[in-house]
């Protein structure tokens, strides 16, 4: 009995490698998406502490001036990370994209095994078979005298 051996195993190898790049790499871009999401977060709780803090109190016009630079400045840092993000998930659809079509390519490679080993299974019972019919000609042959 032979040992079955996949001659695009190689292949099968390779993009398997691929495929956990590939997640590993999805799985990075959510987690800087995550980050951005959270330096978001953080700066907008940031602005509305300060906010507080000065209309809690009396003011002066000058600190309430730069409340409103700092405002502006805040408002340019969320927009930045808000485009941040939309790249970032372009890049995420993109990987995506790519994971389909190679699991693709793995489910064709996987059907072709699965018909080289048909044909390897095939070719084994028949060379069996042929074998068991010369042991029982010989058997028959030994008995006639």
């Amino acid at each position: 009995m032979g040992k079955f051996n996949f001659k695009f195993e190689t292949i099968a190898r390779i993009k398997e490698t691929l495929k956990k790049k590939i997640q590993r790499d999805i799985a990075l871009v959510d987690s800087k998406i995550l980050k951005i999401i959270d330096n978001i977060n953080s700066l907008k709780s940031g602005f509305e502490k300060e906010k507080k803090y000065y209309f809690g109190k009396h003011s002066k016009v000058n600190e309430i001036q730069s409340l409103e630079r700092h405002e502006i400045f805040v408002k340019k840092k969320i927009i930045f990370f808000e485009n941040e993000i939309k790249k970032l998930k372009g890049i995420r659809i993109q990987k995506i994209d790519e994971l389909v079509s190679l699991s693709k390519g793995e489910k064709i490679l996987e059907t072709l095994k699965e018909k080289h080993l048909e044909k390897f299974n095939y070719e084994e019972r028949k060379t069996e078979g042929k074998l068991f019919d010369e042991l029982a000609l010989r058997k028959s042959a030994r008995g006639l005298k």
